[in-house]
């Protein structure tokens, strides 16, 4: 849900300023934009509930006591071994059912299945390209 949440902020227009820079949210009660944010992606989740998550995986920074703005653009739910087998579980789905339909034929334009992998890394440099992460 926070990985969602988190797309559909950086994605939507609403969600963006007038140069496409993602907008801070106001984020205290029922009517701010970040309710608004969570309810469009779910009705299932407590928002209050996902700002908690997202301000402590450090993917939001409180500019006031009012707005929030994204400090990561992608979450990765470090620590959480339940939240961690959900994300891949929810991928596996995606990438199985998109295999599936193209396999068979189901929709007429097939669904884009690409895999990247670098092969040309040294060693020597990965501890380097992790941190950038």
């Amino acid at each position: 849900m926070a990985g969602r949440t988190i797309g559909t902020w950086e994605h939507r227009p609403e969600y963006k300023d007038k140069k496409g820079a993602v907008k801070p949210l106001s984020a205290s009660g029922k009517g701010s934009d970040f309710f608004i944010l969570v309810e469009s992606v779910s009705k299932d989740i407590n928002p209050y509930t996902l700002l908690f998550e997202l301000e402590r995986t450090g993917s939001i920074v409180w500019l006031d006591e009012n707005h929030i703005a994204l400090k990561k653009q992608e979450f990765i739910p470090k620590g959480s071994l339940d939240l961690g087998f959900e994300i891949l579980s929810s991928d596996l789905e995606d990438l199985a059912t998109a295999v599936d339909e193209n396999i068979y034929g189901i929709n007429p334009i097939p669904n884009l299945h690409l895999k990247t992998e670098y092969t040309n890394v040294r060693l020597s440099a990965v501890p380097e390209i992790r941190e950038c992460w």
